[in-house]
């Protein structure tokens, strides 16, 4: 008991002192049934049987109220006839009754008793109860009536018992009476047998639970990519005819300018105003970049560790441990280096956000071609100089990239640099109908490194202490938040640094660290440590080593005939190669990952603002998305969100001056994209309202008096924009005859000009070419200009 009772020798004894001797052992018996059996309520027994057509009989049975407990004896009889009006009138119709259970305190037993009236001992009999009874309490609460009936709602406090089904004769013979098995208490035999149970499961499956991360790891690495080089080919044939339909028949000479770069720009000439970018487009007015930067610093839907920003996680969950060590390990009993490391940092994502481009299948090729050979190295300057033909044997270079990475609903060119380029395409005709063989191409870039994390941008630093590793398998993707290590001795000096990195040949590769943590000696103790490193993801089906570096000699535990690791322990030798650590098993450790707390959450940013306005956007980040989630940047105009990672049209339209901007994180509790805040900027451009391109000279093979420019446009709008080509031959300028536009039946925003010209001979001309917008935010993009002389 709590408390007891003391009592001396000619000690005279109150009314109180003989009543505690109840209430001591009451109390200690709820103290007992609200911290060691439940706090919560519950019934146990009141058995409950259908004992007439109109009768439910329920047995003994106790209450359980959280501490206190009551009991009833003997057993209670409910007639749903005579006790109340219960069943249903009519046939058809159903109701159902909870039998509900509550405790009552209540005085019972009353016996005669004898009281003292005066000092004299005069005495007066009076019966007046003698126990204090906390019974539990038997009612009915009924539902409402119904061809499908509902369990009616009860007050806070009542437990239900049972629930008993009526109809209009009384008690139904099959399923009448349900028991509230979840309001059961569950008893130490029930909790014993369930046990058995469990363990009996887990003998049967024990050994495919064993094997079953091995088998998880087998299918993660042997998920195939996507090939598509059927599609590749076709498009490649598709442009080969295309190029033919573009030559006039009686043409002498073709200059063909696809502004793939500034080759065959004279950007010196005075006047000249132009971008090439993918296309000739609309100069910058005015540039500013800024830093991503949360709105509210102490926004808590999201953590920030070292700049690293992840939606908050609540809990830390272990996915591979090795632990329960039989073993140890010395540290120094291995040779100690000094090595340089290469800290890598996460893959860097470029989002450019403009117009919106409307291109045949092999326009879209020519895109592609354009962004191999302006950015990934594909193509020399002399490939360049004579227009970037696909006959210069980096076409089947570029195929394979199709190939490999699928040429779909998005593509993507990786470089030998290491650097992807991945495009977005959609389907898309502004009435909501595809064109057939046509793609509208988003004038969204995505380019984006293919490896978690990237060799060029890294930081190198040193190490010294003996080294041990222990390599591991991993499963499924996560975020690691920290590792746990467990040593059985600790030495007075040494700290201990850790570093998480990959793997060449199924052993450490120092120059690919890609997660660091440290603890001092000073807060070492002997058995299990945690060690915080900055988020880092990790890929499933890879093999990573943890690798410890320390000067002191603590000891690590370590476990013989683990399956859990799916790796080996590890050690530095005197030449510096990695040998197995003999008979002593794997090191015991844990690497725990985010539980994150919500699956989707919406984080503002800091407003983002251009003076004069905004009409193309530059967004850079070092990121991770993995696969299953997503990292929407999205910005506000008009009270409507725009995706612009995701290209949403008129996210820019009319050039605003100040948007509001934020990040969208999706995922799962267990995984979700995140970002580095060191290392993430917005880039804000302004277009000028014109260009004036100016061409290189295009020297004739013969002189000539005919000539004529097209040009094909995407995005064209007759009421804003205007176009003014001329030829310079000789330095003087030369207005064409006559200009003819032709515009794409299916789409006008497609179209083509064609101006004709008569000159005296000449044996060269510049071409200049002149475009305007009225409206801001409303630009056209010349893809492509061919000179033909006659």
């Amino acid at each position: 008991m709590l408390k007891r009772y003391i009592s001396r020798d000619n000690q005279s004894v109150t009314t109180q002192d003989l009543n505690d001797f109840g209430n001591f052992p009451r109390e200690s018996f709820d103290a007992i049934v609200s911290n060691a059996v439940s706090s919560l309520k519950y019934f146990s027994g009141f058995p409950a049987t259908r004992s007439g057509q109109t009768e439910v009989t329920l047995g003994p049975g106790y209450f359980w109220g959280g501490g206190p407990f009551y009991s009833r004896e003997g057993d209670t009889v409910f007639n749903f006839l005579t006790g109340g009006n219960y069943l249903p009138a009519a046939a058809g119709l159903k109701r159902k009754v909870a039998i509900v259970t509550y405790g009552d305190t209540i005085q019972t037993d009353v016996q005669d008793r004898g009281f003292r009236t005066d000092d004299e001992g005069a005495a007066q009999s009076q019966s007046v109860p003698v126990q204090e009874y906390r019974y539990a309490r038997l009612d009915l609460v009924s539902g409402p009536v119904a061809a499908d009936p509902q369990k009616p709602t009860l007050d806070i406090g009542l437990v239900p018992v049972a629930w008993v089904t009526l109809d209009n004769n009384g008690v139904l013979e099959t399923n009448g009476i349900e028991m509230a098995e979840d309001y059961r208490l569950p008893s130490v035999e029930s909790l014993k047998q369930l046990i058995r149970a469990i363990q009996s499961w887990r003998e049967q499956i024990g050994q495919i639970l064993d094997t079953i991360q091995s088998e998880l790891i087998t299918v993660k690495a042997s998920i195939p990519p996507s090939y598509d080089s059927i599609i590749a080919d076709l498009v490649g044939r598709v442009y080969a005819l295309e190029q033919l339909t573009r030559v006039p028949a009686n043409a002498v000479e073709t200059f063909i300018e696809r502004f793939f770069d500034e080759s065959r720009s004279d950007t010196n000439a005075v006047g000249y105003s132009a971008r090439i970018e993918g296309g000739l487009q609309f100069p910058f007015a005015a540039q500013t970049v800024l830093p991503i930067a949360l709105a509210n610093p102490l926004d808590a839907k999201v953590k920030t560790v070292n700049g690293i920003m992840l939606p908050r996680w609540d809990s830390e969950r272990a996915r591979v441990t090795v632990t329960d060590g039989d073993a140890e390990l010395s540290v120094l009993q291995y040779p100690v280096h000094t090595t340089e490391t290469v800290q890598k940092y996460l893959t860097r994502t470029v989002y450019e956000y403009g117009e919106w481009e409307t291109s045949p299948f092999a326009q879209t090729i020519d895109y592609m071609f354009w962004l191999a050979i302006g950015r990934s190295g594909f193509a020399t300057a002399a490939d360049v100089a004579a227009g970037g033909s696909w006959r210069n044997g980096q076409l089947s270079s570029l195929q394979q990239q199709l190939a490999q990475n699928g040429f779909s609903k998005a593509f993507e060119i990786r470089s030998p640099d290491g650097e992807t380029y991945n495009f977005q395409i959609d389907l898309y005709d502004g009435a909501s109908t595809h064109w057939i063989g046509k793609y509208q191409l988003r004038a969204v870039q995505k380019m984006q490194v293919q490896e978690p994390y990237w060799d060029v941008v890294s930081t190198a630093s040193q190490i010294s202490g003996t080294r041990i590793t222990q390599t591991f398998k991993l499963a499924t993707d996560g975020w690691l938040i920290s590792v746990g290590l467990e040593f059985s001795q600790i030495a007075q000096s040494g700290d201990v640094q850790i570093m998480i990195c990959e793997t060449s040949g199924d052993k450490p590769n120092e120059k690919a660290v890609i997660s660091r943590g440290a603890i001092s000696v000073g807060n070492l103790v002997a058995g299990k440590n945690k060690v915080p490193v900055n988020p880092t993801f990790l890929k499933g089906g890879r093999t990573y080593a943890l690798i410890i570096a320390s000067t002191g000699n603590h000891f690590l535990r370590t476990k013989l005939g683990n399956t859990y690791a799916q790796g080996a322990a590890l050690y530095l030798d005197d030449n510096g190669a990695w040998q197995p650590v003999q008979n002593n098993g794997d090191i015991c450790f844990e690497l725990n990952f985010a539980v994150f707390a919500q699956t989707r959450i919406e984080v503002q940013m800091q407003s983002l603002e251009l003076a004069g306005g905004i009409s193309m956007m530059r967004l850079l980040t070092a990121d991770r998305e993995p696969d299953g989630t997503k990292l929407i940047w999205e910005m506000q105009r008009a009270g409507k969100w725009y995706q612009l990672s995701e290209g949403e049209e008129q996210g820019l339209s009319g050039a605003p001056n100040l948007v509001a901007f934020r990040a969208v994180f999706i995922g799962t509790t267990d995984l979700m994209p995140g970002f580095d805040t060191n290392q993430a900027e917005v880039e804000l451009s302004r277009l000028a309202n014109a260009f004036n391109h100016i061409s290189v000279e295009e020297d004739f093979q013969a002189a000539t008096n005919s000539a004529e420019v097209h040009y094909w446009i995407e995005n064209w709008n007759a009421d804003e924009h205007t176009l003014t080509p001329t030829l310079i031959v000789g330095g003087s300028p030369v207005s064409p005859d006559s200009v003819v536009e032709k515009p794409d039946p299916e789409n006008p925003a497609k179209t083509r000009f064609i101006a004709d010209y008569t000159m005296s001979a000449a044996t060269g001309a510049v071409v200049r070419t002149v475009g305007e917008t009225d409206l801001a935010g409303e630009y056209f993009t010349v893809t492509e200009r061919r000179l033909f002389t006659y």
